[in-house]
């Protein structure tokens, strides 16, 4: 993701990477997974969609099955269908 973040900025990923979290604090691998999960946390509030229905959007449309975001969108239908909130 960095890569193409980098790419899109006309910057190599080890500049990109080390300006994004010089300004932001954080990476921006972490802040897109943070919109993402809002996002579908808004989804599940908002649509009356059940999270298994969640997550097959988050799936096909936002994560590789091998990403971080697929495991943490997984997560919450695994136990029970019950989102932590802070």
């Amino acid at each position: 993701m960095d890569d193409q973040f980098a790419a899109l900025c006309n910057m190599s990923r080890a500049t990109f990477v080390r300006q994004f979290h010089e300004s932001i604090g954080r990476s921006a691998t972490d802040m897109t997974m943070e919109v993402r999960m809002t996002l579908a946390g808004r989804k599940l509030l908002e649509s009356g969609l059940v999270i298994a229905e969640i997550g097959e959007i988050g799936r096909t449309q936002y994560f590789s099955a091998s990403s971080r975001g697929w495991s943490a969108l997984r997560r919450p239908a695994a136990s029970g269908g019950k989102v932590e909130t802070r």
